[in-house]
Parts: structure tokens; sequence; C-alpha cells
């Protein structure tokens, strides 16, 4: 039972200690962690560009970007593929979808039908 009550006391102490900082070295620092923050740029015909999911293949590397028209096109543009995942085409097939079907519809306003 006292030894139960040590570990208690060992663990509060612990965590109060992670709490207000003063814990040197933390086990999660992310904030030292390098990190090449992606800067797409539009290409020569103004395509907007989007930073692939994943990151670079070499650490030292920049971010990749792939072309928004791009994504989901069944051909891999991003180094590791991410950018023809199941989870991602889902999600950008339903946006894309929806924004055709708005596009349809406006058109369809214009000619007042």
């Amino acid at each position: 039972m006292k030894s139960t009550s040590i570990f208690v006391l060992f663990f509060v102490v612990a965590v109060a200690f992670c709490a207000v900082g003063t814990v040197k070295k933390p086990l999660l620092d992310v904030a030292n962690m390098p990190v090449n923050y992606p800067n797409c740029v539009p290409d020569e015909y103004g395509t907007p560009s989007i930073p692939c999911p994943g990151p670079p293949k070499k650490a030292d590397s920049e971010w990749p970007c792939v072309r928004y028209v791009d994504l989901c096109n069944m051909r891999i543009d991003c180094p590791n593929g991410e950018d023809e995942s199941v989870q991602l085409c889902f999600y950008h097939n339903a946006v894309r979808k929806a924004h055709i079907q708005r596009l349809y519809q406006r058109i369809d306003n214009l000619r007042g039908l």
C-alpha cells in the first residue's frame, strides 16, 4: 500500500513538472524539428499547385507540389504516390463532382432553364 502511494506521488510530481515546462527535454519536442514548408507556385499557365500530402523522400529536399488538376488522375505525381490514395481521391472526386454540378446549375440559370 505504501509503495503504491509513493508511485502515485512520484507520478503526480512528474506530471506537474511537465505541465509547467521545467523538463529540459520533453519526449515529443516537435518545435525543434526541421521542416521545409512548401512553396507551391502556379505553373506558366496559372494552374494552381498544392503540396503533396506526404513529405519528400529525402529530408533535405523541398516539399513536392502537385498541380490541382493532376490529383486523382490515375498517374502518380507525388513522390510517395499519395495523390492517388483512395482516401484523398474519395474526398477530391466528391468535391469535384459538387463543383461540376454547381457549374451546370449556373449554366442552366443563364440559359433560363
